[in-house]
């Protein structure tokens, strides 16, 4: 059997380049060193303005869960994107549960809205449904969007104006059931940059003279803390508190 002479230059520079090789690899791979990275969410006049490593989230569960025939849910939230024009996309609203890891989520690519929802057909493949809403981020300033579900499917809105729609999406009320993450994706890193003005859930079918009265409210002024009593009114967060850790939900719960 041959032996190896451990006492010469080269058997004796390899365990180093080893080490080496692995503090590199640990270095690219752990920079910056920090293990509790700052959570950059900053409050803004009557608004949540996220960053790179900006998010929030329930601490559990919001919604209905239920999924049944006629659960039909709407949602409408004001955000301001940060960059008009992205190059890639970035997730600033998703709904999480364990069994739907990526359901319901609302993505901004490009200077378009998507509008998703994931689903098991029935062969038990994940595939996905969306609504695309193009070149909605025109200007550095506020927008409005409304998404409403029934029996023919879902149409969205933008500033009260029909912007798209779907028959083959259609959102139960299962679909905005979930813990809400806000400012990027609950499963991956996707962050987006911007502010997130007012999200409001309702547990019904909008029509469009209903919500554009809800939205004309805070239009005319950011001063607004709540919009106008709606009997179906889940959930509503107007990103009014200015400061502190905790947004409250003004419909209650």
């Amino acid at each position: 059997m041959a032996e190896t002479d451990i006492s010469t230059p080269a058997a004796r520079v390899l365990p180093i380049t080893c080490v080496l090789i692995t503090l590199g690899l640990l270095v690219a791979g752990l920079a910056p060193f920090n293990p509790f990275p700052k959570n950059d969410v900053r409050w803004v006049p009557n608004g949540l303005e996220f960053f790179n490593q900006g998010i929030i989230e329930t601490p559990g569960p919001i919604g209905y869960a239920s999924r049944s025939t006629g659960s039909f849910c709407s949602l409408t939230v004001r955000v301001q994107p940060k960059i008009v024009y992205l190059n890639n996309s970035a997730t600033f609203l998703a709904f999480y549960t364990p069994d739907r890891p990526n359901g319901f989520r609302l993505m901004q690519y490009h200077d378009e809205l998507l509008i998703r929802q994931d689903y098991r057909d029935d062969k038990n493949h994940f595939k996905t449904r969306e609504i695309e809403l193009e070149h909605v981020f025109t200007r550095e300033e506020p927008v409005d969007f409304t998404i409403t579900s029934g029996p023919h499917g879902t149409v969205a809105y933008r500033n009260g104006v029909r912007a798209g729609a779907s028959a083959r999406l259609k959102l139960s009320c299962a679909d905005f059931y979930g813990q809400l993450v806000i400012g990027d994706s609950p499963v991956a890193y996707n962050p987006w940059m911007g502010t997130v003005f007012d999200l409001a859930i309702y547990n019904s079918e909008l029509s469009p003279s209903q919500f554009w009265t809800l939205n004309d409210v805070t239009n005319e002024s950011h001063t607004e803390v709540s919009r106008p009593d709606h009997k179906d009114t889940l959930v509503h967060y107007s990103f009014s508190e200015g400061s502190g850790q905790v947004i409250h939900n003004l419909a209650g719960g």
